[in-house]
C-alpha cells in the first residue's frame, strides 16, 4: 500500500478492486483506511461500509454482520436503516447475482444504492458524533450531482452492470436538477453530501426532498423596485438625524455636568462653544469616513481566522465557486475576498462600499451545515446585495451596531464580579449602550426587511435553484434557533449581526409550523418591528418561483393553500389589526380627530363663526387628543388581551403546538397556557431591561415577557434568582412574528409563587395618559 495516498484515493482504489472482484486487495485498502489514526469519521465510516460489502460478496457472513452491528447505533437514521437492510440480506439467502448487480432495495429515506451497495450519508447526523469538519473530494463511494453534466453515473461506476445504471439514474438528478450554465459545459463535480451540521435534527429541512432545479437560467420578469428605493430614501436620512440627536444629547449631558461642577467647585469649568453647536457637518463627515473605512474596521470586530481561497471553497461547493466567477466576470468585478470565522454558528455577512473593497464573511458552521447546492444558493443571496446601495448603508450601520453591542456585552460581563459600586456603574453604562443599540437597530429594521424579498428573487434567478435556497434558509434558521435553545439566550454575535444575516433564529421544522408566516393576513404588520419578513412567507414565495418554472418543490405549500384559502385582508382582519394596535391605533385616531377639529376651527374662523373659531387657535387639542386616543385604545384592548385564566387549567407542553401550527392566530388570540420548563436568560447585568427571558421545554425554547409590581424598575433584578431553575409558567400564549408567553404567574417546585402585573401596569399607564390628556385639554393653550 502507498501510505501517502489520500483517503479518497484509497476509497476509489478499494471500490475499483471490489468491482473487479479483487477482494483481497479491496479488504487491504479498506482496512488500511479504517484503522488509520488520522482518518476522519466520514472516511472511516465509508471504509467500514466497504468492508461489509466485500465480506458479503465473499460470503463471509459473520464478519459482515459484526461490522454492521456498530452501525445500528449510529446517529444517522439513514445509516441505521442501511445497516438493518444489510443484516436482513445477510441473514436471508440473497443470491450472489443480486449482490454483484447492486440490486439492493431503496432505503426508506428515498436514496437508491449504487452498484456497490452504498447509500449517501445524509447531512443531518452523519458526522455529528464528533462534530468534525469533513470535506471530501469528488472521488467517493456515493453518487452525487455534477454541475451542468448530462452523465447519469459518475466515473467510478463505468464498469457497473446495466441494471445498476438504471437504479442509480434515480439517485442522480435529472437535467432539471443540475446547476444552470450560461458558458460552462463541463464544470467540476460537487462533493458528496457527507457533511453534517453542528446542530442537527431528525426532522425538518435535513429530511426534505431535494426538489428540482433549472438546467438553463431563466428570468422571473421585471420587479417593482419602488418600495426598496423609498425605504432607502427614508432610512439613510433617519440614521443621520438619529446619530446627530444622540451626539447632541451626549454633549448636553456633558455640558450640564460641567456647569454643575462649575457651580460646585471654585474652578472655571464653563463649557466651550463646542458644546452648543449642532455639529451637522461633523456628524456627516464622521459617517462618511466610517463608510470608507468599513473594509478595514470590520475585521477588528469580527477577527476572522483566515482567508478562504477558491480552492478551499471548492471542496465544500464547486457550484459556489463557479457561480461566483460567473457573477463577478459578468460585472467585471474581482473575485471577493472570503474571510472565515471559527464560530459554529451559521454566519454569512458582507461589507464594503465598492466591490473591489468588499468582503464576504462566512463561518465554519455555515460551511459544515449546508449541502453544496444550498451553500451556493446562500452565497449568491449574499452577493446579490453588492449591486445595491443598501449594502453600503448596512456596512456603516452594522459598524455602529457592533460598537454599541460590544460595549454593552463587555461591560455587562466585566461588571459581574466587581464590587457593588463598579458593578452598578458597569450595569448602568451597559444598559445605556444597549438602549442606543436598540434604537439604531430599529432605524434599520424597515430597510433590512424590505430588501430581503428582492434578494431572494435575485438568488433564485442567479442559481436557478429556489429549492436550494429554501432548504438553506430553513437550515440556517433552525441551527440558529437550536443555538439559542442550547445557550439559553441569543448569542451576542447573532444579535449584533441580525439585520445583516439572511434569517433570524427559528425552531420551525415542518410545513405546518411555517404556515403562520405563509398564510396569516397580518403577518407583515405583526413583523413591522423585525429585521426579517416571516420565514414562512419567504419560503412560500420561493416555492412559488419554483411552481412558475414547473419545478418539483422541496417544501410543498399546495395542500395548505387549499385549506387556508386566500392570503389577502378581510374586514375582520382590519378590525383585529386596529385592536392589536391598541395605543398606536388610538394615537392615530386621536391625531386624526385633532386635525379635523383644527380644520373645523379654521373654516369657522374664515366664516366668522366664533362658537367654533377657538378650535383653530387652541393648539392644546393637537397634543391632548392623541394622548386621549392612545389611552382609550389601550384600555379597550386590556380585557381582550388578558382574559381570565381558570385555576383548573392543566399543564400541557403540547399546547405550544397550537401556537406553532395554527396560521390564524394573532397576539389577540391570548391562549391561556400552563407549562413546565427551565427558566433561562441573559446574565444579570446584561438583562437589566429584561431583554430576554426564555423557557426551555421539550418542545423548544419560547420567549417570556414579564412585568412585576414595580414595572420596568423591577427588571434590575427581575427573575434572576430563578434563572436556570425548573418552574411552572402560567400565562397567555401569543403568536406574532415569534411565539411568546406573557407571564401571569411563576411557580417553583417549592411552591413559591411570583405574580406578574402586566395587566395592572397596562391599566395604570393608560389611566395616567388619559388623565394627562384631559388636563392639557381643559387647561387650554
Amino acid at each position: 500500500m502507498d501510505l501517502e495516498r489520500s483517503p479518497d484515493q484509497l476509497i476509489k482504489a478499494g471500490l475499483a478492486a471490489l468491482k473487479h472482484k479483487d477482494y483481497g486487495r479491496a479488504i487491504a485498502l479498506f482496512q488500511q483506511l479504517h484503522q488509520a489514526d488520522d482518518t476522519s469519521t466520514a472516511h472511516r465510516l465509508k471504509a467500514q461500509m466497504g468492508l461489509i460489502r466485500v465480506y458479503a460478496a465473499q460470503g463471509a457472513t459473520q464478519q459482515a454482520q459484526a461490522l454492521c452491528q456498530p452501525l445500528l447505533k449510529n446517529r444517522s437514521q439513514t445509516i441505521r436503516q442501511w445497516a438493518q437492510e444489510q443484516l436482513h440480506q445477510l441473514a436471508s439467502t440473497a443470491s450472489q447475482d443480486a449482490i454483484e448487480s447492486g440490486a439492493n432495495p431503496s432505503s426508506t429515506s428515498g436514496f437508491v444504492p449504487e452498484a456497490t451497495g452504498f447509500i449517501p450519508l445524509t447531512p443531518n447526523n452523519a458526522a455529528a458524533d464528533v462534530g468534525e469538519n469533513i470535506a471530501t473530494s469528488p472521488s467517493s463511494l456515493f453518487h452525487y450531482q455534477t454541475l451542468n453534466s448530462e452523465r447519469k453515473l459518475s466515473a467510478i461506476d463505468t464498469h457497473a452492470h446495466g441494471s445498476s445504471a438504471e437504479a442509480n439514474s434515480s439517485a442522480t438528478p435529472s437535467p432539471r436538477q443540475v446547476a444552470p450554465a450560461e458558458k460552462f459545459n463541463q464544470p467540476p463535480p460537487q462533493p458528496p453530501r457527507a457533511r453534517a451540521s453542528k446542530v442537527t435534527t431528525d426532522d425538518g429541512p435535513h429530511q426534505w426532498p431535494q426538489g428540482d432545479r433549472l438546467s438553463t437560467l431563466k428570468s422571473l420578469g421585471k420587479v417593482n423596485g419602488g418600495p426598496l428605493w423609498i425605504a432607502q430614501l427614508v432610512t439613510v436620512p433617519m440614521l443621520f438625524f438619529v446619530v446627530r440627536w444622540l451626539w447632541q444629547v451626549a454633549l448636553a449631558v456633558i455640558r450640564s455636568y460641567l456647569q454643575f461642577l462649575d457651580r460646585l467647585l471654585p474652578l472655571d469649568l464653563r463649557p466651550a462653544s463646542f458644546f452648543w453647536q449642532p455639529h451637522t457637518w461633523a456628524v456627516l463627515i464622521c459617517l462618511s469616513l466610517l463608510t470608507i473605512a468599513a473594509p478595514w474596521l470590520w475585521p477588528l470586530w469580527l477577527r476572522p481566522a483566515e482567508t478562504v481561497t477558491s480552492t478551499a471553497l471548492e471542496k465544500y461547493s464547486p457550484e459556489a465557486v463557479q457561480l461566483l466567477r460567473r457573477f463577478c466576470n459578468k460585472r467585471r468585478w474581482p473575485l471577493p475576498k472570503i474571510q472565515l470565522l471559527t464560530s459554529d454558528l451559521p454566519i454569512i455577512v458582507s461589507y464594503g462600499w465598492r466591490p473591489r473593497y468588499g468582503r464576504l464573511v462566512v463561518s465554519q458552521g455555515l460551511l459544515d451545515g449546508l449541502a453544496p447546492d444550498e451553500l451556493a444558493a446562500i452565497i449568491m443571496y449574499e452577493m446579490s446585495h453588492w449591486s445595491n446601495w443598501d449594502w453600503v448603508f448596512f456596512s456603516t450601520h452594522g459598524l455602529l451596531l457592533q460598537s454599541c453591542h460590544r460595549v454593552y456585552w463587555f461591560l455587562a460581563r466585566w461588571g459581574e464580579s466587581r464590587p457593588f459600586i463598579l458593578k452598578n456603574t458597569a450595569g448602568t453604562f451597559a444598559t445605556l449602550s444597549y438602549g442606543i443599540f436598540w434604537l439604531l437597530a430599529q432605524v434599520g429594521c424597515g430597510l433590512a426587511r424590505t430588501r430581503i424579498p428582492y434578494r431572494d428573487r435575485s438568488a433564485a434567478e442567479l442559481t436557478g435553484n429556489p429549492n436550494g435556497l429554501v432548504r438553506a434558509l430553513a437550515k440556517l434558521s433552525l441551527a440558529m434557533g437550536k443555538a439559542v435553545q442550547t445557550q439559553g439566550y441569543t448569542p451576542p454575535l447573532l444579535e449584533s449581526l441580525e439585520l445583516m444575516l439572511p434569517v433570524s433564529p427559528d425552531e420551525s421544522t415542518s410545513i405546518q409550523q411555517f404556515a403562520w408566516g405563509a398564510f396569516n393576513p397580518l403577518r407583515h404588520w405583526l413583523s413591522i418591528n423585525q429585521g426579517h419578513p416571516p420565514l414562512g412567507d419567504r419560503l412560500y414565495t420561493l416555492s412559488a418561483y419554483g411552481r412558475h418554472w414547473r419545478l418539483k418543490p422541496s417544501l410543498n405549500f399546495a395542500q395548505l393553500s387549499l385549506k387556508q384559502g386566500p392570503r389577502h385582508f378581510s374586514r375582520r382582519d382590519w378590525q383585529t389589526l386596529l385592536m392589536q394596535g391598541g395605543a398606536w391605533s388610538g394615537l392615530v385616531v386621536g391625531l386624526g380627530v385633532a386635525l379635523l377639529m383644527w380644520l373645523v376651527g379654521a373654516i369657522a374662523t374664515s366664516l366668522d363663526f366664533p362658537l367654533l373659531a377657538w378650535l383653530h387657535r387652541d393648539f392644546s387639542i393637537l397634543v391632548s387628543m392623541p394622548l386621549i386616543g392612545a389611552a382609550t385604545g389601550q384600555l379597550l384592548r386590556i380585557n381582550t388581551f388578558f382574559p381570565e385564566i381558570a385555576p383548573s387549567l392543566a399543564a400541557h407542553e403540547s399546547q405550544l403546538t397550537i401556537g406553532q401550527t395554527n396560521p390564524k392566530l394573532t397576539p389577540l388570540s391570548s391562549i391561556p397556557i400552563k407549562i413546565n420548563g427551565t427558566l433561562t436568560g441573559r446574565p444579570l447585568l446584561a438583562n437589566w431591561l429584561g431583554q430576554e427571558w426564555r423557557l426551555r421545554t421539550s418542545y423548544g425554547s419560547i420567549k417570556l415577557h414579564h412585568t412585576s409590581y414595580f414595572g420596568p424598575l423591577s427588571n434590575l433584578m427581575g427573575l434572576n434568582p430563578l434563572r436556570n431553575q425548573s418552574l411552572q409558567v402560567t400565562g397567555w400564549l401569543r403568536r406574532g412574528h415569534h411565539l411568546w408567553i406573557d407571564i401571569e404567574r411563576l411557580r417553583t417546585p417549592r411552591n413559591h409563587i411570583t405574580l406578574a402585573q402586566h395587566p395592572s401596569w397596562s391599566f395604570t399607564i393608560s389611566f395616567l395618559l388619559l388623565g394627562y390628556g384631559l388636563w392639557i385639554m381643559f387647561r387650554g393653550g
